[in-house]
């Protein structure tokens, strides 16, 4: 049992939480940047589809365009989601940490 307590004070002692909860808040504002410039880049590509569909006349030679087009929005729809999945995770974790105090826990 003293040998597990020993160890795991080593263990927090080079854990270094305080420069991990730092090296997490940095990458949790990076990440809240990235959230809003992915949003605004969806939007714009969703208007440009639209856009790009209502000036386009609909000619035979076009269908494989709008086919694209028609499959290219779910693509980032998919890729957004486990963005955000993967952004919910790590803000799981950053929120737990962040709050964790930064002192290793002392001998008993």
């Amino acid at each position: 049992m003293a040998a597990d307590v020993g160890s795991m004070f080593q263990y927090w002692k080079k854990f270094d939480l305080r420069r991990l909860q730092r090296e997490l808040n940095s990458a949790a504002s990076e990440l809240a940047g990235r959230q809003e410039e992915s949003e605004h880049s969806h939007k714009h590509l969703v208007e440009l589809s639209r856009e790009f569909k209502r000036n386009v006349p609909e000619v035979r030679s076009y269908q494989s365009v709008f086919s694209l087009m028609a499959s290219s929005p779910l693509q980032v729809v998919a890729l957004n989601k486990r963005s955000k999945e993967a952004e919910s995770a790590f803000l799981g974790i950053y929120k737990q940490l962040i709050e964790a105090p930064g002192e290793s826990p002392t001998k008993t």
